[in-house]
C-alpha cells in the first residue's frame, strides 16, 4: 500500500505512455488501512481479479483475489538467507510467478481471433482507384481514418480504417485475448497493425500470416484451445473451424472491381458506426463473455 508519490514514481518506469493503467490508480492516502474494491471502478465486482502477494489487507474482496508470491529481490532484514541481488541471479522469466498468475488469467479469458481486410480494414492499390475515388489522394493528411502507405513489395496503397474500430479493438481486449489471422504478406501485416495496434497492446505477437498456411485458415495454427475460440471472419477461408465462426458483413469502403454499384468511397458515406457491423460484433462478443463468465463462476463455486 504505496502513496501516491511511489505509484507516480514506479508507474513512469513500467507504464511510461500510460497504455496499461491510465488514471485508474488507487493509492494509500485513498483507503489508508485496508484495500476495498469499493473505490474500483468496475460494472460488476464479480468480473475483477485482484492480484497481491497479500491476503490480509483485502478484508471484504478474498473471493476475488489471485494470491502472487511475493517478489524480493533485495533481502529483508528480517531474513537471514541471501538476497536475489546477493547471489547476483534473478526469479525464472518464464516459471516465474508472472508468467504463472498469467497463464491462469488466459485460461480465465476466451481467445478473439481477427481478420484484417474486410473486417477491420479496407484497402486498395492508389493505381486501382476508380476516377470518383481518387480525390481521397488529397484527404489523406487531414483524416485520420485514411493513410497513404508504401508496402514493401507491394506498391502504395490506400489503407481505410473501418468505423468504429478503435473503439471495438478497446472493448475486446478487455474481454478476450485477440489474434490476428491473415493470409496476407508480412510487409502488409506490419503496415496495417502499425496503423490499428501502433502500441502493440492488442495483438502482440499472436499473429498469423499466410506463409504458415497459405490458401486457408485453420485453428491448428492458433495457440489456443478451440473451444475457447471465436473467430469473426468470412466463411470460405475456414473449411474445418466453421463451428468456431461469426460471420461479419464484409467492409468494402472502395469500389470492388468489376463491380457496378458505387463505393461507399464514392458517394462520399460511410458504415455507420454506432449501428455498423463492428458495432453490432462488439454487443454479440458481449453476450458471448457474459454466458461465459457466468459458467466459469458456477464451476468456481
Amino acid at each position: 500500500m504505496g502513496t501516491s508519490s511511489y505509484a507516480e514514481s514506479v508507474l513512469k518506469l513500467i507504464d511510461p505512455d500510460q497504455v496499461y493503467f491510465g488514471h485508474q490508480v488507487i493509492a494509500r492516502e485513498a483507503s489508508p488501512d485496508y484495500k476495498t474494491l469499493e473505490l474500483v471502478k468496475a460494472d460488476d465486482k464479480r468480473r475483477v481479479v485482484i492480484v497481491d502477494d497479500t491476503v490480509d489487507v483485502w478484508l471484504y474482496d478474498k473471493r476475488n483475489l489471485c494470491k502472487i508470491t511475493g517478489y524480493n529481490n533485495f533481502r529483508d532484514h528480517r531474513t537471514r538467507s541471501e538476497s536475489y541481488a546477493e547471489e547476483k541471479k534473478d526469479e525464472s522469466r518464464s516459471k516465474g510467478s508472472l508468467a504463472s498468475v498469467l497463464k491462469f488469467l488466459q485460461e480465465k479469458k476466451l481467445h478473439l481471433v481477427l481478420d484484417l481486410d474486410h473486417t477491420l480494414v479496407h484497402s486498395r492499390l492508389v493505381s486501382d482507384l476508380f476516377i470518383k475515388e481518387k480525390y481521397l489522394l488529397e484527404e489523406t493528411d487531414s483524416r485520420l481514418d485514411l493513410w497513404r502507405c508504401n508496402v514493401p513489395s507491394h506498391y502504395e496503397y490506400l489503407i481505410k480504417l473501418r468505423p468504429y474500430v478503435h473503439e471495438f479493438l478497446l472493448e475486446a481486449n478487455k474481454l478476450f485475448t485477440m489474434h490476428v489471422y491473415t493470409l496476407r504478406s508480412s510487409s502488409y501485416v506490419k503496415t496495417v497493425l502499425k496503423l490499428i495496434d501502433p502500441d502493440n497492446v492488442y495483438f502482440g505477437h499472436r499473429v498469423v500470416r499466410k506463409g504458415a498456411s497459405p490458401y486457408y485458415k485453420t485453428l491448428d495454427l492458433v495457440l489456443a484451445d478451440k473451444r475457447r475460440v471465436l473467430i469473426v471472419d468470412s466463411f470460405d477461408v475456414w473449411p474445418y473451424d466453421k463451428r468456431n465462426l461469426y460471420q461479419i458483413t464484409e467492409y468494402r469502403y472502395f469500389r470492388k472491381l468489376r463491380a457496378r454499384s458505387e463505393s461507399y468511397a464514392e458517394q462520399k458515406k460511410d458504415e455507420s458506426r454506432s449501428k455498423g457491423s463492428l458495432a453490432n460484433v462488439l454487443k454479440f462478443l458481449q453476450d458471448v463473455h457474459k454466458i461465459f463468465k457466468e459458467e466459469l463462476d458456477c464451476k468456481d463455486v
